[in-house]
């Protein structure tokens, strides 16, 4: 019902055994996905996990091993718009802050599933939000802004537009260095992060988006994307 409107054909239509959503290296089984570009079909034929596709007609796809292929004219735009009606919160936990962590003046840190390890220093002025993870020595810069709500927008083309919650965390793992006025956007799904590895370093005025995985001993100098 909720994406009836981007169908190809709607008469008789079941979605068989998907109960997630994903994109087509999904590692969660029975997975509904979309192709919209040729270039991963291969990916999702190879993906078991795989068990119904939103498809482009023009990809002419056929069904592969018990594979569910669905007629669609806004693949991407629907599957988006699946997720995002049937999306769940992560539950709620209290943040923790370790004794031994420096805070500066206006640091505001939200009270839902932070976690700030030991001898990590926030100075002035910056924010924290939900599902951060913050490694033991790890320094935050002022002013800089981490766990956002990233901005993800789909568009179909009869001009519907929808704007594509975050759900998921950050995880900044030990002894990294997170200069000024930096912003690190928080994972779109509840069970995705943006993760930032070990003593990896960004420069001030950087964007790290949504999703975005650093490894350990990066450098991003300033005002890199």
């Amino acid at each position: 019902e909720l994406i009836k409107d981007y169908l190809v054909s709607v008469s008789n239509l079941h979605i068989n055994a998907c109960d997630q959503i994903g994109l087509a290296n999904s590692g969660k089984r029975n997975t509904l996905t979309f192709l919209d570009d040729e270039r991963f079909i291969e990916e999702a034929k190879k993906n078991s996990n795989i068990k119904g596709v939103l498809a482009c007609p023009s990809l002419n796809i056929s069904p592969w091993d018990g594979v569910q292929i669905i007629p669609c004219n806004e693949p991407r735009f629907a599957l988006y718009k699946l997720l995002e009606e049937t999306a769940v919160d992560r539950p709620f936990e209290a943040t923790s802050i370790d004794d031994t962590a420096q805070l500066g003046d206006n640091v505001c840190i939200s009270d839902c599933g932070v976690i700030i390890g030991p001898n990590v220093r926030l100075e002035d002025n910056v924010t924290i939000g939900p599902w951060t993870y913050i490694g033991d020595n790890t320094v935050i810069r002022s002013g800089t802004r981490i766990g956002m709500e990233g901005l993800e927008r789909k568009v179909a083309r009869n001009g519907d537009v929808l704007f594509v919650s975050h759900r998921g965390g950050v995880r900044i793992a030990e002894y990294a260095q997170i200069g000024p006025n930096v912003v690190i956007d928080r994972g779109i799904s509840a069970d995705s992060d943006t993760i930032i590895g070990k003593y990896t370093a960004i420069g001030a005025l950087s964007h790290i988006a949504h999703g975005v995985k650093l490894g350990d001993r990066v450098f991003a100098a300033a005002n890199a994307l």
